[in-house]
């Protein structure tokens, strides 16, 4: 099954608890909000980046960047989706 997690702000204990029990089923993808932040962690998924926009400040980039039309697809191309 396809997951996807949306991360809006930094996570906390029960979103890695919840990762480590969909790892090895499921295929998981996080899209990283601008104001969220995974810290030092690197979950076995994949991560994206939703862009900021045109006024926000850019962070370093440490992931793809998707935009809002592109994220949409993503919301419809996974079975279950993670609000956080």
């Amino acid at each position: 099954m396809r997951i996807l997690h949306l991360l809006r702000n930094t996570p906390g204990n029960l979103f890695y608890q919840v990762l480590s029990s969909q790892r090895g089923q499921h295929q998981l993808t996080i899209v990283l909000f601008p104001e969220a932040d995974l810290g030092e962690a690197e979950p076995p998924a994949q991560i994206l980046e939703l862009a900021p926009r045109k006024k926000a400040r850019l962070r370093p980039r440490l992931h793809p960047r998707i935009n809002s039309r592109e994220l949409l697809d993503l919301i419809f191309k996974h079975e279950r989706v993670f609000c956080w």
